[in-house]
């Protein structure tokens, strides 16, 4: 895509995703990740605070993420097509120990479908001037994620209902006192507890381990200006999904900013990204994922919050084209 047209299409996405914040004026990181087809069975940590709960404290998360994925390509010897979308609800719950600890679980359901939101897209390409890509050539609303290779190999991803995928289990500990900045060391190990027929899961035990900062700073008329990072690996315990794409290990990142316009109201933006899972000559499974995500966050009250971000595929038809993601989460003030 040309570059001026992915200029257009960023502001957009900016002109769409300002929201408002935390009370307080701090946001967390958003925790969006790659859900595109054959990267959302792998345990792909996303955005992680750079502090932990407090003793004692709890917190309750609930994600919505639908990804809509529009693209396909075809060389001599294989072909890819990923046309449909993905919904990914997750259920998070983090607990703080001891002060400069905390444990937290993440149970994910998931449902691929035909593309419910194809015809808004297609519209809202055609309004702001975005070229439609490989969506003129796919069908509108329907389902089909499938790599197939010239002697007869093929991999698909039934269109299933929801089902559970392979559940999270996290653990940070607090290094601030170590590094001079707010920042916090973190481990995830993913169980193997999705279904590997509809490939919720990969049928293995993931690793992932990583490493979260935060900075503030006060800009003009005193604003809170806070620049947050997280970064670290994934070993993918399936090193051959069905036997038919090598798996490698994967290094992730994300990082953001988060800037206060007015009293309890913040422009938040966050760029995530992570290698490839597969050795592959196609973008859509062997190239690295970049994605620009815009939103914002709203408190009704010390203990109950709303969020709404948007995230764009800026390296283009290598992760879904769109996520849209909402979520909503309840804790104790003692987690503040």
């Amino acid at each position: 895509m040309p570059s001026k047209f992915v200029h257009i299409k960023l502001l957009a996405v900016l002109i769409f995703s300002v929201f408002i914040v935390p009370k307080d004026g701090i946001t967390q990181p958003i925790p969006t990740r790659d859900i595109s087809p054959f990267v959302a069975m792998y345990g792909l940590p996303g955005a992680l605070p750079a502090s932990v709960l407090t003793s004692g404290a709890i917190e309750f998360r609930l994600h919505s993420d639908l990804a809509n994925n529009a693209t396909w390509d075809a060389a001599r010897q294989a072909r890819v097509v990923l046309d449909g979308e993905t919904v990914r609800n997750t259920l998070a719950a983090r607990i703080g120990v001891g002060g400069q600890f905390e444990v937290g679980l993440e149970i994910p359901v998931v449902k691929n479908t035909a593309g419910t939101t194809d015809k808004i897209i297609r519209r809202f390409h055609s309004i702001f001037g975005i070229p439609q890509g490989s969506r003129n050539t796919l069908e509108s609303d329907r389902f089909l994620y499938q790599v197939d290779y010239s002697d007869g190999r093929s991999l698909t991803i039934r269109e299933h209902r929801f089902q559970i995928g392979d559940i999270g289990l996290r653990a940070g500990l607090d290094i601030s006192e170590i590094t001079g900045l707010q920042s916090a060391l973190w481990i995830r190990i993913d169980l193997p507890t999705g279904n590997t027929a509809t490939m919720v899961g990969n049928g293995q035990t993931d690793l992932a381990a990583g490493i979260s900062i935060r900075e503030a700073s006060r800009l003009l008329r005193n604003r809170l200006l806070h620049l947050y990072g997280t970064g670290g690996f994934i070993l993918p315990g399936n090193r051959s999904l069905t036997g038919i794409l090598p798996v490698k290990n994967v290094l992730f990142f994300h990082s953001g900013a988060d800037y206060e316009i007015f009293s309890k109201m913040n422009l938040l933006v966050q760029i995530d990204a992570h290698t490839p899972f597969y050795e592959h000559q196609f973008e859509q499974l062997g190239s690295t994922v970049f994605q620009l995500n815009f939103g914002g966050s709203i408190h009704l009250s010390e203990e109950i919050g709303l969020s709404l971000t948007v995230a764009e595929d800026i390296a283009v038809s290598t992760s879904s084209d769109v996520i849209f993601r909402g979520a909503v989460w309840c804790g104790f003030p003692t987690s503040r």
